[in-house]
């Protein structure tokens, strides 16, 4: 039981940090656009 809170807890942890992450990035792609790049504005539009 333990270790199944473990892995749970882990699993919310990365899911948050992945969330905040991906929300950091997206913002600074959308605030820096001098990158061309299309595949990242396509990704993320």
């Amino acid at each position: 039981m333990q270790n199944w809170f473990g892995i749970v807890e882990t699993l919310l942890m990365v899911y948050v940090v992945s969330l905040v992450g991906f929300s950091l990035l997206k913002y600074n792609i959308r605030r820096s656009l001098n990158v061309p790049s299309v595949m990242d504005t396509r990704v993320f539009y």
